[in-house]
């Protein structure tokens, strides 16, 4: 039996459903109709990953990207297309459907890798999409390039990074996305928002040879640099080595100190007098 849901036309003013890659949105569209088949929610991830055709690790990273860029919830671990139940009008609720998904989920997984052996092997991908406040490795290894470039500018400030984690959701290529804010960066290093790249990041993926800059320095980065990097976005970058306060950090203490860093990374005021007052020491060393 074929069952349908409802689309609405007001989609294609969706910016959430248009800034998505044509990759995305082919996804997005798949998992709607697997949601259909499951009663609002989506199997798990070995299952969408057997229906889509694809590995369960590249499963779990769409939605995931389909959950930050808010069309997917996940709620406890079971993901449903945002808004759901508010759109299809099932004369059901949705804890209803929750507890009947819940209640075959383990049985739907057992048979679909019972009949295809080969995708055991993703039986530890994670079954739900990553919590909406973790930033992913390749995000925060992105926002730390991107305030690289603003530092390496001489920016006055680096402003916040946050963005980042959007135009990943949208599909966009991190190398992209860094050589399209670098080189802009080098031009007008002071720029209040990352809003600003939104177009010409849009602009380089629907180029046919758009730049790219990989992500991480060729070879290890400049202790000074990082220590600025740090003191104005509060974020160590790996490719320094130890961070302040651990063991193997190279940044001396003079060198965090002119940057108004502590031995241990803590901010404070340079301009304080940290000596000890003369009368208060020459009591302490009283009998």
């Amino acid at each position: 039996m074929h069952h349908w849901f409802r689309v609405y036309n007001t989609l294609v003013d969706d910016p959430k459903v248009q800034q998505l890659s044509s990759a995305l949105f082919k996804a997005l569209i798949n998992l709607w109709c697997l949601a259909s088949q499951n009663g609002g929610a989506l199997p798990a991830v070995n299952v969408v990953a057997y229906k889509l055709r694809m590995t369960p690790r590249k499963a779990a990273d769409i939605i995931a990207r389909l959950v930050t860029a808010g069309l997917l919830d996940d709620s406890g671990g079971v993901v449903m297309p945002h808004n759901w139940n508010g759109r299809q009008f099932q004369s059901d609720c949705s804890t209803e459907r929750v507890r009947r998904f819940r209640a075959n989920r383990r049985a739907a997984q057992a048979t679909i890798v019972a009949a295809v052996p080969e995708i055991a092997e993703g039986a530890a991908a994670p079954d739900a999409a990553a919590p909406r406040g973790a930033a992913s490795p390749l995000e925060a290894e992105l926002r730390d390039e991107v305030a690289r470039a603003f530092v390496q500018a001489n920016a006055a400030s680096v402003p916040d990074t946050g963005r980042v984690r959007l135009w990943l959701s949208q599909g966009y290529e991190a190398d992209i996305i860094l050589a399209v804010v670098s080189e802009i960066v080098a031009r007008k290093p002071n720029l209040s928002s990352l809003n600003y790249f939104d177009a010409p990041i849009r602009e380089a993926h629907a180029s046919r040879a758009p730049k790219r800059l990989a992500l991480g320095p060729p070879s290890r980065l400049g202790i000074e640099e990082a220590v600025r990097l740090f003191a104005t976005t509060r974020h160590w970058s790996r490719w320094a080595g130890p961070a302040p306060g651990l063991a193997g950090c190279r940044a001396s203490t003079e060198l965090l100190a002119r940057f108004g860093l502590a031995p241990d990374g803590a901010p404070f005021a340079p301009s304080a007098d940290l000596s000890p007052d003369p009368s208060t020491l020459k009591e302490s060393l009283q009998p």
